[in-house]
């Protein structure tokens, strides 16, 4: 009789080790689970800011093309101006003149949002 409850007792024993196995081990897949689902989600964000960097870089040398061809047309404008200015004794007598007082007023200035603002000051001389 110590023999089958001795038996007995194993088996209840053995029984409530393997519930508690099948236990811990479907909490693992549970959690095995959740962390692939997050682990996806983390990848697709990860391809779409890739990608939007990809997009950017792109955008960012296409800017860059831009303001080295807007830099050399300035080159350019700047060459001529130079040019005209030693050549042509208009331009010169003209760039010699001293700028007129209601301009430097105007650049003196602090900023107005309406014309009503630059007509409450006088632009000739007092």
């Amino acid at each position: 009789m110590n023999i089958i409850a001795y038996l007995s007792a194993l088996l209840i024993t053995s029984l409530a080790m393997c519930g508690w196995l099948y236990y811990s081990n479907q909490q693992q897949a549970d959690t095995i689970t959740t962390q692939a689902q997050t682990l996806a989600s983390t990848n697709a964000a990860l391809q779409a800011t890739q990608t939007a960097a990809a997009v950017q870089q792109k955008r960012q040398q296409q800017l860059q093309t831009e303001l080295d061809a807007s830099h050399q047309q300035l080159q350019a404008k700047q060459q001529q101006l130079n040019q005209l200015k030693e050549n042509d004794h208009e331009v010169q007598d003209w760039a010699r003149q001293p700028v007129p007082a209601g301009i430097v007023r105007l650049q003196q200035r602090t900023g107005t949002t309406t014309g009503a603002g630059n007509r409450h000051q006088p632009l000739s001389d007092p």
